[in-house]
């Protein structure tokens, strides 16, 4: 496979450029959905993981608009579910209203949802399914959020970050000593544990033999070169500019946690387990991709959650509350 990425004229004649190996191989799975034979794409081959990834151009594909202009609008779509999820999943936490639209305002409005929100790619589905995975496992609804983990698979393999926050959940049900019913039960929490493994394992194996055939694989493995590249560059600081608003609290409120619980106890739960474990994911990006603000989305409900705890204590909670939230919204 020798690609040339550059542009990419679109089914209707309209040149999109500049695009990356991620908008190319998109673009034309949703031409290739529309009946595009193979041969005759414009991506010479078809990648793994981005193969993977079929459900986004799936469904941009049934739109009738060109294939750029179909990603984005079912891109713009998921971030609007993603909003209403994470809103729904802080109303559900029992926050202030102050704080509510703080972290409401923080979560829609930043880098990410005005730089990727209408890109053709496949991130704010991501985001869509982990803000309501989470806001499932808010309401203690942790069956669900497996059953909806099975099914997003194809939309992308980071969806696979809500297992362990759903094994972190049952855990702290089981520890607490009530489940969705009021009584303690071994035996359930160890059938959530059972699934949490279980299930990904059968989704991705089902899920593989479904989407488009790859002919080659990208390199994403760990590398010098990759990491010098990301050290080089402005990726780093839009990273941090991206992900300080709402990062930077949580991992606050996690120390702060951390002293008062003790470590074991603060990073078994839940919103801790998401947070660490997007942390750990922009940590291997670093050294095998080109890292990217997007990596750190699949993390902001996580990090929204733990935020609104860390704005609603101390100081910064007793000034927010002498604010009418009116004025917040300028109302």
């Amino acid at each position: 496979c020798t690609e040339e990425i550059g542009t990419y004229v679109t089914d209707d004649g309209r040149v999109v450029e500049p695009v990356t190996v991620d908008d190319e191989q998109y673009m034309s799975m949703v031409a290739m959905y529309r009946g595009t034979p193979v041969d005759d794409l414009q991506s010479e081959c078809l990648y793994v993981p981005f193969v993977g990834r079929f459900a986004i151009p799936f469904v941009a594909a049934q739109l009738p608009f060109d294939e750029a202009v179909s990603l984005a609008l079912v891109n713009l779509t998921m971030m609007m579910v993603a909003l209403w999820a994470m809103l729904a999943a802080l109303r559900s936490q029992g926050v202030t209203p102050r704080v509510f639209v703080v972290v409401g305002f923080l979560f829609a409005v930043g880098w990410n949802t005005l730089m990727v929100s209408a890109e053709v790619l496949t991130d704010p589905g991501v985001l869509a399914v982990v803000s309501v995975g989470w806001w499932l496992v808010v309401r203690r609804r942790l069956w669900w959020a497996l059953a909806l983990l099975a099914v997003s698979i194809p939309v992308r393999e980071t969806v696979l970050i809500l297992a362990p926050v759903v094994l972190a959940a049952g855990w702290f049900q089981y520890r607490d000593g009530t489940d969705d019913s009021g009584r303690t039960s071994g035996v359930r929490f160890t059938s959530l544990a059972a699934a949490c493994v279980v299930v990904p394992v059968l989704s991705l194996s089902a899920w593989s033999r479904v989407g488009p055939e790859a002919d080659a694989s990208w390199d994403s493995a760990p590398s010098v070169t990759a990491l010098l590249f990301n050290l080089g560059t402005l990726s780093f600081l839009t990273v941090v500019v991206a992900g300080a608003p709402l990062f930077v609290p949580a991992l606050l409120q996690l120390r702060n946690e951390i002293r008062r619980a003790g470590w074991f106890e603060t990073v078994t739960r839940p919103a801790s387990v998401g947070l660490l474990g997007v942390c750990a994911l922009c940590l291997w990006v670093f050294v095998s991709a080109d890292l990217s603000p997007r990596f750190l989305w699949v993390g902001f409900p996580f990090a929204a959650s733990m935020t609104a705890d860390w704005l609603g204590e101390g100081h910064l909670g007793a000034l927010l509350d002498r604010v009418r939230p009116e004025r917040l919204v300028g109302a």
